[in-house]
C-alpha cells in the first residue's frame, strides 16, 4: 500500500507539472482519464490478498505505464508528456527495488522479458 501511496503522489505531481504546460484540451482529457485509471488500478492491486501476485501486477502496471507515456503518448501529444514519463520511470525504479527483495536478478530479468513480449 505504501508503494501505491508513493505512486499516487509522484504521478499526481507529474500531472500538475503537465498542467502548467497548458496542454490542449483533448490531450488533457485523455491524460487525466488515463491517470485516473492508473491510480485506481494501483490501489486495487495494492489491496490484492496475495502479496506475490500484487507485486508482479504492480511491476507490470508500472512498466506498461512508462512504455505508454514514453512511446505512445509522447508520439501523440509531444514533449510535454516527458514530465509524466519521468514520473513513471521514477516509480519503475522504486517497484524494481521492492521486487529485488523477493525476486532474484534472473527472475526479474525473465519477468521483464515476459512483460515486454
Amino acid at each position: 500500500m505504501s508503494y501505491a501511496d508513493r505512486f499516487a503522489s509522484i504521478i499526481t505531481q507529474a500531472l500538475e507539472d503537465f498542467e502548467t504546460l497548458n496542454p490542449k484540451p483533448q490531450a488533457r482529457q485523455v491524460i487525466l482519464s488515463d491517470l485516473v485509471y492508473s491510480l485506481s488500478s494501483v490501489y486495487t492491486i495494492a489491496a490484492e490478498p496475495n502479496p506475490q501476485v500484487a507485486l508482479l501486477d504492480m511491476v507490470t502496471v508500472t512498466i506498461l505505464g512508462r512504455i505508454i507515456y514514453e512511446d505512445n503518448m509522447r508520439r501523440k501529444y509531444g514533449k510535454s508528456i516527458e514530465v509524466l514519463a519521468a514520473g513513471f520511470r521514477q516509480m519503475e525504479k522504486d517497484i524494481w527495488s521492492i521486487a529485488a527483495k523477493v525476486l532474484t536478478s534472473e527472475q526479474r530479468g525473465e519477468f521483464c522479458q515476459l512483460i515486454l513480449l
